[in-house]
C-alpha cells in the first residue's frame, strides 16, 4: 500500500508540476513582460495567437472559443493570428475555411515567432493596453481557464483606453461611390482641401478618377482622366499625383498612358482646355529614370515641379552630386527649363540616396523643396533660383544622427526607412504665413527589432520651419495615425485610414 501511495504521490506531483511548468517549452515570455505590439492602435487587449498547419484541431478549436468569450463585452479587441511556415495563400484559406474573425500575418520564416519568443507551436498571448503580457499559454492548453480570462476580462474593463483626443473637433467618414459606400483603400495618393468651395479633392489608389467631396466628406462629382484626355486622343491608366490650382481652375498632373509615366498633363474643370507634354524622351537621357513622384505647380510660370524617381538607388547613392527636382515648361511640350541641384547635410554614408525624394511646394511666388531624411528647407523663386535655407535642427522629436547598424543586404532597406525621422509633406498655414513639415517618426531601431520595422509604432509630427536655425522648434504631435493635409491658423486637417477613409479637423491648440 506504501508503494502504491508514494506512486500515486508521484504521479501527482507530476502532473501538477506539468500544469505549471510546461509553458517554458512554449516561450520564454512571463507575465508583465512588456512587449512592441505589431501597430499602436488604441486596444484594450490583443490577442496575438502563433500556429501553423501541424496545430492540431483541439488547439485550434480555442481560437473561436478565445473570440468568442470576449465578445459584447465593449471593448476594443486586436486578433492576429500568425501563421508560420506557410503562404499567403495556405493561411488565407485556412481562416476561411474555419470561419476565422482574426487578421492572417503569415510568418512564413518565423520572423514574428521568433521575435515574440514563441519556442514551440501553437501558443497565444494576451497582451494589454500598456503592452504588458496578461497571459501565455499553448492553444488548447490546461491553464487557460474561465477564472483567469474573468480576471483579464476584469482588468481590461476597469482600465479601459481613451482614444478619444479632444483635439479633434470633427470626424467624417469618406462616403463616396457607388451607392454612397464608405471608401475603403489601400492608399490615398492625394487628398487636397479646397478652401474656395469648402470641398475635399481625393485621388486614391492610383486611380483614373478624382473625386469631389463636399464639407462633410460625401460624394459630389468626379473628374475621370479618359474624359478629361479625349481631346488629346489618348487614354490614361492612371493618375500618379496632381495638384488643383484653385485660382486657374487648373488640375496639374502626371500620368500614365501606357503603364509607364511619361505625360504631364493639365486640365481646366472650367474651360475644359487640356495641355499634355511627353516625357518620353527623358529616358534617352536619364537611362535611370523610372518615373515621376511628387508633383507642385505654378499658374504664374505654367511650371509643373516634378520629383524624379530612380530605378538604381544603390549606384546612385555613390554620386556626390544629385538632381532634385525638375521644371517643366508646358509651352514647350513638358521641355526640361530647370534641373534644380542642391544637396543637403548629408548625416551618414547611407543617407545619400534618400534625398533623391523631393516634397515640393509652390507658395506665391516661391517654391519650397525638403526631402525626405533632410532637416532643411529650400526655397527657390519659380524659374529654380536659389533663394535662402531654413533648418528644423532643434527639433525636439526628429531624428536625423542615427548610428548605422550592420545588417544583411536584405534588411538593409527596411532598416534605412525605418530607423529615423521621414519627411512626408510640406504645408502651408495662409494665416500665419508659416511652413510646415510633416514626418513621422519610427521606433528606435535595434537588431533585435530590425525586421519589424515595417509594422512597429509610428508617431506624426508637424514641426514649424524657423527662419532662425538656433531657435527652438514649434512642433506638435499629431492624434493617432493622423496625416495632415492642410493647416489653417493651426487647425488641420488630417486623413486616417482604419475602417475606412476618414477625414478630421483637429485644433492643435487645444
Amino acid at each position: 500500500m506504501k508503494k502504491i501511495a508514494l506512486l500515486l504521490f508521484l504521479i501527482l506531483n507530476i502532473v501538477c508540476q506539468s500544469q505549471e511548468d510546461y509553458i517554458d517549452e512554449f516561450t520564454t515570455l512571463k507575465e508583465m513582460d512588456v512587449v512592441k505590439p505589431i501597430t499602436d492602435d488604441y486596444f484594450d487587449l490583443k490577442i496575438y495567437i502563433f500556429m501553423d498547419v501541424n496545430s492540431c484541431m483541439v488547439c485550434q478549436g480555442m481560437i473561436p472559443e478565445l473570440e468568442k468569450y470576449f465578445e459584447g463585452k465593449n471593448l476594443k479587441i486586436q486578433k492576429i493570428i500568425f501563421f508560420s511556415g506557410a503562404s499567403k495563400k495556405t493561411a488565407e484559406d485556412y481562416k476561411k475555411e474555419n470561419n476565422w474573425d482574426y487578421e492572417i500575418i503569415t510568418d512564413y520564416n518565423n520572423i514574428y515567432t521568433d521575435y515574440y519568443k514563441i519556442t514551440m507551436l501553437p501558443a497565444f498571448l494576451i497582451l494589454n493596453n500598456k503592452n504588458q503580457v496578461m497571459f501565455v499559454d499553448k492553444l488548447g492548453g490546461i491553464r487557460t481557464t474561465s477564472s483567469k480570462l474573468d480576471s483579464i476580462l476584469n482588468y481590461a474593463k476597469e482600465n479601459k483606453t481613451n482614444d478619444v483626443d479632444k483635439r479633434i473637433i470633427k470626424s467624417m467618414p469618406v462616403v463616396g461611390p457607388p451607392q454612397k459606400k464608405i471608401i475603403y483603400t489601400s492608399h490615398t495618393r492625394t487628398i487636397q482641401y479646397l478652401e474656395k468651395t469648402n470641398e475635399y479633392l481625393i485621388n486614391s489608389d492610383y486611380g483614373k478618377d478624382i473625386y469631389i467631396m463636399d464639407s462633410n466628406a460625401v460624394y459630389n462629382h468626379k473628374y475621370n482622366l479618359d474624359e478629361m484626355l479625349k481631346q488629346e486622343n489618348t487614354s490614361g491608366d492612371n493618375i500618379v499625383d496632381l495638384v488643383f490650382d484653385e485660382e486657374s481652375n487648373n488640375l496639374a498632373m502626371c500620368i500614365n498612358t501606357i503603364g509607364v509615366l511619361h505625360h504631364l498633363f493639365i486640365y481646366n474643370t472650367i474651360t475644359k482646355e487640356t495641355e499634355l507634354g511627353s516625357l518620353e524622351y527623358i529616358r534617352h537621357n536619364i537611362p535611370k529614370f523610372r518615373a515621376g513622384l511628387d508633383i507642385a505647380y505654378s499658374p504664374k510660370s505654367n511650371h509643373i515641379y516634378l520629383n524624379i524617381d530612380w530605378s538604381d538607388h544603390l549606384k546612385k547613392s555613390t554620386s556626390e552630386k544629385e538632381p532634385q527636382l525638375y521644371i517643366f515648361d508646358l509651352a514647350d511640350s513638358a521641355i526640361i527649363k530647370r534641373i534644380i541641384e542642391y544637396k543637403p547635410t548629408i548625416r551618414d554614408n547611407y543617407d545619400i540616396w534618400g534625398f533623391a525624394y523631393t516634397l515640393p511646394l509652390v507658395v506665391e511666388d516661391r517654391l519650397f523643396c525638403t526631402n525626405m531624411f533632410s532637416t532643411e528647407l529650400f526655397e527657390f523663386d519659380l524659374k529654380g533660383n536659389f533663394v535662402k535655407k531654413y533648418g528644423i535642427y532643434n527639433s525636439e522629436n526628429y531624428r536625423y544622427n542615427p548610428k548605422p547598424m550592420e545588417s544583411r543586404h536584405r534588411d538593409e532597406y527596411m532598416y534605412f526607412r525605418g530607423r529615423a525621422s521621414i519627411n512626408e509633406n510640406l504645408l502651408f498655414d495662409k494665416a500665419t504665413k508659416k511652413i510646415y513639415i510633416y514626418y513621422q517618426n519610427k521606433v528606435e531601431t535595434t537588431k533585435e527589432n530590425l525586421k519589424l520595422m515595417l509594422r512597429v509604432p509610428t508617431k506624426h509630427y508637424l514641426v514649424e520651419v524657423s527662419n532662425d536655425p538656433d531657435s527652438k522648434c514649434n512642433e506638435y504631435e499629431l492624434p493617432e495615425n493622423h496625416v495632415p493635409f492642410y493647416i489653417n491658423n493651426g487647425v488641420v486637417r488630417t486623413t486616417t485610414n482604419e475602417d475606412g477613409l476618414k477625414i478630421h479637423i483637429v485644433d492643435l491648440k487645444k
